[in-house]
């Protein structure tokens, strides 16, 4: 086997938690981190007496691999293996992603780095969470920029529509337009500047919230349709405002 490289070239590895190993075309380990040496259960000398070859159930990807790098065919190699836990105890396995890196173009060594499948599934699934996250924030800001122009113009037209009515009725149907366009308004404002302050309800007298429901209800049933009110005046503001 090859003399081992010296370590302060590579010190910065033991800091990773995948298992990270220096190796030449032939499979001699020159040089192998601390999660390796814990994961492998054998010190770090004795790895770098052994072979790469050695700690495969099956090294034939591995061997393919170091030789399109040796050839310089690929910079960049990634399967799927097994890895034993003991190079004499073939029961002692624990599946890896295997990723072969050119260390330079020209060098007489590669750095491969391995990752527990388990480990690389959840990485995987966190960027495919993350990604969606952006996707839908993206979603959000275009459907709220696309609300935005026509509330505007259901607005301004139920204000216009407002100042050539003359009936008190119609008038109540034309602010209860205006007053659920400045709501929505609110609600997009809200979806592209979600980093404001949350919305705090204030006090609300629950005979305005009464009225408003009526308007509305009457504004979707416009014929036909008679809501009898029935509220108790003796109620203070305060008190109904509790109440709600």
């Amino acid at each position: 086997m090859a003399e081992p490289v010296e370590p302060s070239r590579y010190d910065a590895f033991d800091m990773l938690a995948t298992m990270v190993a220096v190796v030449r075309f032939d499979g001699a380990l020159l040089f192998v981190n601390s999660m390796f040496e814990n994961v492998a259960g054998v010190s770090r000398r004795a790895l770098m007496r052994s072979s790469l070859f050695d700690w495969f159930a099956d090294s034939a990807l591995l061997r393919e691999t170091l030789t399109a790098v040796a050839r310089n065919e690929i910079a960049t190699g990634r399967f799927d293996g097994v890895m034993r836990r003991s190079p004499v105890a073939a029961h002692e396995q624990l599946p890896v992603h295997v990723i072969v890196t050119q260390i330079e173009p020209g060098a007489d060594r590669v750095l491969i780095e391995l990752l527990e499948i388990e480990q690389q599934t959840r990485q995987d699934r966190e960027e495919r969470a993350l990604g969606q996250v952006q996707a839908n924030k993206e979603l959000i800001r275009n459907l709220a920029h696309e609300i935005k122009n026509p509330l505007g113009g259901i607005r301004g037209a139920a204000q216009l529509l407002e100042m050539e009515v003359d009936s008190r009725e119609l008038t109540e149907y034309t602010q209860v337009i205006i007053h659920e366009a400045d709501r929505l308004q609110a609600l997009v404002d809200r979806l592209l500047a979600p980093h404001r302050k949350p919305h705090v309800v204030s006090d609300v007298n629950i005979h305005e919230v009464c009225e408003r429901v009526r308007s509305l209800i009457l504004a979707e049933f416009p014929r036909g349709l008679t809501v009898l009110r029935d509220y108790d005046i003796s109620i203070p503001t305060s008190a109904a405002t509790a109440s709600s």
